[in-house]
Order: structure tokens, then sequence, then C-alpha cells
């Protein structure tokens, strides 16, 4: 494909929207957001308008003062990546790339299921899956919260399918499927939110831990391993509340955070910085996640009466044994790019409307980049920051 040839134009059925000097382009048919820098906003915006990637390059020129030849490696270098994310058509008649259909497909030959009832926020659900790894995956966490009640408010079930990957079915009825354990998982435990809530619109939930002070709530966001829920159990034993772990679900209607505060989860190379914080840490059992050993800690049951609070602060905290600690503000384009590393879903991506809702309230949202070397540390900056 020559990129200079400018048959390829952008898909129909996305939609493009300016945002904090940069691109936001939301795809609803895979449910997801992408964000770019000024630059790649021109380059979008010259496609989408017919022109060619040699005229896009002599816009990006004229409009950064670069030479034409590194314009035209910068544009062939972003349209290549668009074609690898899917975002191009062969032609601007082409139609939108349909989502794959769902078929009748029968699960795999029955196995076992591994069910479990637990008790969260007073309501009971019982869970069962047929596959150990998810199972002992999704037990884990909930294991704090397993009881011995006959009678449960929800059943949910996973159960492998013939051709791969599972389905989750809530109450006999199917919900999800998907070939990626995660978003099978993603998708049980957004079903207990919703059913201990009264299913709610969602603005976002956001791959993140959460802590409350006062009257308002912070968010601290970012990939596994980047010391969120270590920080969180910190803070939550030592002053603040504790609002959530792993998944923060924010109200459509006020961008609110609501409480989901299951066990904290604890990586192995977190215990010796918790462990005058949490007596108890050192005989919780430990569970082999993968290549991961993590413990579980249950939280004072009070935090799910919590109500909902608006969020003072979107934290990215990154745990740095050599880092001199400092705060950092991020741009809200920044934020959202950090954001859109890891896990964000929202409400309703196929909607202008909402994408721009989540915008609106990622704008107003002030947001810091946090880099410490020992929790303590992280503790004084972000009562600097709040």
């Amino acid at each position: 494909m020559n990129a200079g040839s400018g048959l390829f134009r952008p898909r129909p059925d996305l939609f493009a929207q300016r945002f904090d000097g940069g691109l936001v382009l939301a795809d609803p048919g895979r449910r997801r957001l992408l964000a770019y820098n000024e630059s790649a906003g021109v380059i979008w915006r010259c496609m989408a308008h017919g022109a060619s990637a040699d005229a896009a390059a002599e816009q990006l020129a004229g409009r950064y003062g670069i030479a034409v030849e590194r314009a035209r490696r910068d544009v062939a270098a972003i349209l290549a990546h668009w074609r690898d994310v899917e975002l191009f058509v062969e032609s601007p008649t082409s139609r939108p790339v349909p989502q794959a259909a769902q078929t009748a497909e029968e699960p795999a030959p029955r196995r076992p299921l591994r069910a479990h009832c637990y008790a969260l926020a007073g309501k009971v659900f019982r869970i069962g899956i047929a596959d150990d790894e998810l199972g002992v995956r999704v037990d884990s966490g909930l294991a704090p919260y397993r009881c011995a009640a006959r009678d449960a408010h929800a059943a949910l079930a996973v159960e492998p399918l013939a051709a791969g990957g599972w389905r989750l079915q809530v109450e006999g009825a199917e919900r999800l499927r998907s070939t990626d354990a995660a978003e099978i998982v993603g998708g049980l435990y957004q079903a207990l939110l919703e059913a201990v809530h009264g299913r709610p619109d969602w603005l976002a939930i956001l791959h993140a831990a959460a802590v409350t002070r006062g009257a308002l709530a912070y968010v601290l966001a970012g990939p596994s391993g980047s010391g969120k829920s270590t920080l969180a159990a910190a803070l939550s034993a030592d002053g603040y509340g504790y609002a959530a772990d792993d998944m923060v679900p924010l109200l459509a209607s006020s961008g609110h955070l609501v409480p989901w505060p299951l066990a904290h989860s604890l990586k192995s190379g977190s215990w010796p910085a918790l462990a005058d914080l949490y007596p108890t840490l050192d005989d919780a059992p430990a569970v082999e996640l993968g290549a991961k050993r993590t413990k579980f800690l249950r939280p004072p049951d009070a935090a799910w009466a919590a109500e909902p609070r608006p969020v003072g602060a979107l934290l990215f905290p990154q745990f740095d044994p050599a880092a001199t600690p400092q705060a950092m503000r991020l741009r809200p384009l920044e934020a959202l790019q950090r954001l859109l590393l890891d896990r964000v879903w929202l409400g309703d991506v196929a909607s202008p409307a909402a994408v721009t809702q989540f915008l609106a309230w990622l704008q107003a949202t002030p947001a810091f980049a946090v880099r410490y070397p020992h929790v303590a540390q992280a503790r004084e900056l972000i009562d600097q920051l709040i």
C-alpha cells in the first residue's frame, strides 16, 4: 500500500472529536476510544476530507515548520498505525466494518461448575464457573465474601464454548461471550456491580482503585504493577476511606464515584510495605494467580454503605524505589492517554453525547502523575495535592 495513494479513508462509522488540543476517536463497533496529539488530528482531518497522504504531509510541514520529507515519514507512520488498528477502509464509499455476529454456538461438553455463594452489600450471589483457571481467578478475589446462604439474589454462570472462549449468563440469560478471559471476568464483575447498585447507567468504569477523604473521592489509576492497589490499601489504613480496588464506576448522571469496595488485592511485593499497617496480613492465605502470589484483605463492611462522591482528582501513581518523590500536573489529553493504555469501559461509546460527557468530566477533573519510592512519601505528596 502506498501511503501517498490516498486510497484509504477513515471508516464512516467512527466519529472524531477535538479534545484539549488533540484528537479523540470513538470506535463504536469495538467499544473503544483512541487519543492522539494535535499533529495526528491535522492528518486525520485531511484524510477525512479526501486529501492524499502527500497533501496531508504538505499541510503538516507548513503548520509546524518542518521539512516535507520528515512530514511524509510522520504521515506514513500514523497511517500505518491506523490501518493496523483497523480504522481505515479502502475507499470513501466502503461500508462500516461489521460487528461479529453472535451465533447460536453450543457450549462445550458440560463440566462441573465451581460454584460458591457470596454476600456483597447485603445481597447474595451464586456464581458457577466451569473452567478451573477462571474459577480460581474469580473466587480468589471474592473468597472473603463467601457465605453459606441457600437462597441467592441472582445466579451467574460462566461456561466454555465448543469453538473456544466462554459465555457469561446472568439468571439463565446470555450476557456476554468472548475469547478474552479478562473481558469475561470484567463482565461478571460488572454484572455484580449492576445488581448491587440497581443497574444504573455508567459514565465510565475505570481500571483503578479509589479512596475518599471528606466529601470527595480520589481515583488511583494505572496498569497492573503500578502500585495503585498497594497505595489504596496504605491510604485507607492511615486516615483515608476505602472506596474501590480494580474497578471504579462513575455515574452517568453526575460523574460521582460509586463505592465498589471489594477486598484489597495485594501482591507479594507490597507485603513488606503494608505489614505495619495490616497486622493480620502475615496470617492471610496467599493465592497463586499466574506467576504472582496475592493476598486479599476484606475491608470494613461499612464501606459498602458510603454514598456516591464527586471525584476530587485523578492520580496516576507509579512506585519506583529509585525515584525522587514528585507529583506532576497532567493535561486532560495526557490523562486520557494514560487511561486508554489500560482498561476503560464507557457507558455508551456508540453515542457521541456519552463520549462528550466523559471528556467533559475528564476536562474538569484535576489529574496528576505521582512517582514515589515509598508509600509514606506518596501519602505526603497526595496530602499536598488535595
